[in-house]
């Protein structure tokens, strides 16, 4: 646990069948179109005091508008994006 406030969380809902399989995500998120996640990042304020955890270009694209840049590489490691992140997640 990071301690993290729920309310300063971002993220896009992923679905699961009962399974436990993936079966997609909510694709009306703000955040999975191209300008979402630089639109979100410039309502949060300071740079240093955020984070973004990403596993693509939308993502690393993102990376110098914030203070730490995190690769997701727990389901496709892209090398562009493990390369530019502070840290790298491997486990899903």
């Amino acid at each position: 646990h990071l301690g993290i406030p729920g309310d300063e969380v971002f993220a896009v809902e992923v679905f699961h069948r009962v399974d436990g399989g993936y079966d997609g995500y909510d694709k009306l998120s703000p955040l999975t179109r191209d300008d979402g996640k630089p639109r979100l990042l410039a309502r949060c304020g300071s740079r240093r005091e955020l984070a973004l955890v990403g596993d693509g270009a939308t993502d690393l694209r993102c990376a110098p508008q914030v203070g730490r840049f995190v690769a997701f590489a727990g389901v496709v490691a892209r090398t562009n994006v493990i390369s530019a992140a502070a840290h790298v997640v491997r486990e899903n």
